[in-house]
């Protein structure tokens, strides 16, 4: 026989639909404990997810503190350049005023 929908009964919409469905919904109006469908393959894929995440998490952690490590070494050399940089050009610019300076008084 056919549905309301016009389909067969008992022929699902599509895969994977069909018993369990209903089986689920009379689960759901029954008071009390509700029966799990996870099964060992569920559970094994679920801490095989999890093992991965913790190790890209892990790994990730070491990259950036590598990463870190490697700029800040960079970024410390940059900044000691400067310093240097700055106290050359106020040398330059003494030397070239007191050169002016000794131009003017002769």
């Amino acid at each position: 026989g056919k549905d309301s929908k016009g389909k067969e009964e008992g022929k699902a919409d599509s895969i994977g639909e069909g018993d369990w469905i209903g089986a689920l919904e009379k689960q759901l109006e029954q008071e009390g404990p509700i029966e799990s469908a996870v099964t060992t393959a569920h559970r094994q894929v679920i801490r095989a997810r999890d093992t991965n995440w913790t190790r890209f998490l892990v790994e990730l952690d070491g990259n950036l503190a590598r990463l870190e490590g490697h700029f800040g070494k960079i970024q410390s050399a940059e900044e000691a350049w400067q310093a240097t940089w700055k106290t050359m050009v106020a040398r330059l610019v003494q030397d070239n005023a007191e050169a002016e300076k000794g131009h003017k008084e002769e």
